[in-house]
C-alpha cells in the first residue's frame, strides 16, 4: 500500500526528505480554497515534492456556496504555472456544504469534476472527511472525479 499525507499552510515548512525517508510515495499540497484563497506554501511544497521525487498531487478545498466553474478554474490557473506532469494528483477537497441540498453539492462536483477534467490532462480525485466544524461530511453528494489511485491511503498530516 502507498502511504501519502495532505499539507497546507497550517503545516509550515515540511521536510520532504525525512517524509521520503519514512515511506512515503506521494503527497497533496492544499493549493487554493474558494474562489481568492491561495496557499501560501504551495509554490514551495509543489516545488520540494518534485525535487524530492515523489508523487505531487494539489488539492483545492471546495465550497459549494460559490459557482463551481469559477472555482476549478481558479484552482487550475494556480496550479498550472507549477508544471503538470503525467500521474500529478488533482483533488477537490470537500468537507462542507455551505448549507446546500445534497443534490446541490453533487451537481457542483460534477460540474467542478467536469471542468477540471476538460482543461488538465491528469487523472483526479474527489476527497471527503469530516469537517472539523460542523463533524459532518457530505456523504453521498460526494461524486468521484475520476479513478483515483489504487492503493493509496491517506497517512495523515505532519512535518516530517
Amino acid at each position: 500500500m502507498l502511504k501519502g499525507i495532505d499539507v497546507s499552510s497550517h503545516q509550515g515548512t515540511v521536510d520532504w526528505d525525512a517524509w521520503k525517508r519514512k515511506g512515503l510515495a506521494f503527497a497533496v499540497a492544499k493549493a487554493t480554497e474558494g474562489r481568492t484563497i491561495h496557499d501560501s506554501e504551495f509554490a514551495r511544497n509543489w516545488a520540494e515534492l518534485r525535487r524530492a521525487g515523489l508523487v505531487c498531487g494539489a488539492y483545492h478545498f471546495g465550497h459549494p456556496g460559490n459557482d463551481a466553474n469559477t472555482e476549478a478554474d481558479f484552482f487550475l490557473s494556480t496550479v498550472r504555472p507549477r508544471g503538470l506532469e503525467a500521474g500529478d494528483l488533482l483533488v477537490l477537497d470537500l468537507e462542507q456544504t455551505d448549507g446546500r441540498s445534497a443534490a446541490h453539492v453533487s451537481s457542483w462536483v460534477r460540474t467542478w469534476c467536469s471542468r477540471r477534467r476538460r482543461s488538465a490532462a491528469t487523472p483526479s480525485s474527489t476527497h471527503s472527511c469530516p469537517s472539523p466544524r460542523t463533524g459532518t461530511a457530505p456523504g453521498s453528494a460526494v461524486i468521484p472525479c475520476g479513478s483515483p489511485p489504487r492503493h493509496v491511503r491517506r497517512a495523515g498530516h505532519g512535518r516530517g
